[in-house]
């Protein structure tokens, strides 16, 4: 597919590659019920969407937290005057229903919110609400984006814990030890404990089939990736701490697209063998060097967690271009 217009600025590049997605897909009802969706929304306060998952009961957003030039080494010697390569950084969100199960799981502080008037009859927040959220709460991941003037490649990288572990520290507490004598305790307490990339999946594996049918491509190659979680503790001064828990798995999926087919002479010098993929990944890991789990190049002829084959024929899905509607 050739994408005609060029992006001179981080946020702009980001997005719209995004943008050009939901624009092609929501307008098409075929399209929207091939991939899940039911709904989709600008948000209302900075740059991002709302999405609407038929068999979800929550509503998941997208939100670009950070946008710039991509420094990475790999990237940064394709990069010249006439293109340059952005990195857009999104937290990944979901708002759960206050029936349906997973809301349990999440902190009081999200629990209670969710349940006043600080969002609408849509699940989502409502316009007054957004300066009282922070933008931590609600989170379950975040999601890299790569790509260049000429979006000629996209490069995708999610990373979400198995468990999203906070503790809150609670009242200080009295007890009596062996001798007697009372002790001050103050005792952390679970307050949430969210099986974030579980929740997290359905958003990327939409998303990676949806850039293999809008861009008429599929992913060059997949690595997964797991490192040492971590647990939050919240203090009752506010400070956060921040623990490596061997218990906790934090897992990272990254997929690489081409989509201009010949906008680089040699192929290689965009889609970069699996050896320069991983140092350039173990590059941008600032703390514990991730492991690497597992690679896919082509449709997987066995089951693999986390690898759906219908990434690499998404962009022959038979999707009816009848009733589509028209935007503005």
């Amino acid at each position: 597919m050739k994408i005609a217009e060029t992006y001179s600025d981080p946020v702009s590049a980001v997005e719209e590659a995004l943008e050009w997605i939901f624009r092609i897909l929501f307008p098409n009802p075929s399209a929207r019920s091939y991939f899940g969706l039911s709904g989709i929304s600008q948000l209302i306060s900075g740059n991002g969407w709302y999405l609407w998952f038929s068999n979800v009961e929550g509503v998941y957003s997208i939100e670009l937290a950070d946008a710039d030039l991509c420094k990475t080494k790999f990237w940064k010697r394709l990069s010249n005057k006439e293109n340059q390569i952005f990195l857009g950084t999104y937290r990944l969100k979901y708002f759960p229903h206050p029936e349906e199960y997973v809301f349990e799981f999440y902190s009081s502080l999200e629990k209670t919110m969710r349940s006043s008037y600080l969002f609408d009859e849509t699940g989502t927040p409502k316009s007054v609400s957004c300066d009282k959220l922070h933008e931590s709460l609600y989170s379950i991941g975040f999601m890299d984006l790569v790509t260049d003037t000429r979006r000629s490649f996209l490069e995708l990288y999610f990373r979400s814990p198995d468990r999203w572990i906070t503790m809150l520290e609670k009242e200080h507490e009295e007890e009596t030890n062996h001798d007697n004598h009372p002790s001050i305790i103050s005792p952390m307490a679970i307050d949430r404990c969210l099986k974030a990339w579980q929740l997290t999946w359905p958003l990327i594996d939409m998303l990676i089939k949806a850039i293999s049918y809008v861009y008429e491509t599929y992913p060059a190659f997949t690595a997964i990736f797991e490192k040492t979680g971590c647990v939050y503790s919240i203090h009752r001064d506010q400070r956060l701490t921040i623990e490596a828990r061997n218990d906790i798995t934090e897992r990272s999926l990254g997929t690489l697209f081409q989509i201009e087919k010949d906008s680089f002479a040699n192929k290689d010098t965009v889609i970069p063998p699996l050896t320069e993929y991983l140092r350039m990944r173990y590059q941008q890991s600032n703390t514990e060097k991730p492991m690497f789990v597992h690679f896919q190049k082509n449709p997987p002829n066995e089951s693999i967690p986390w690898i759906n084959p219908a990434w690499w024929c998404a962009k022959n899905f038979d999707i009816s271009q009848k009733d589509v509607e028209l935007i503005g």
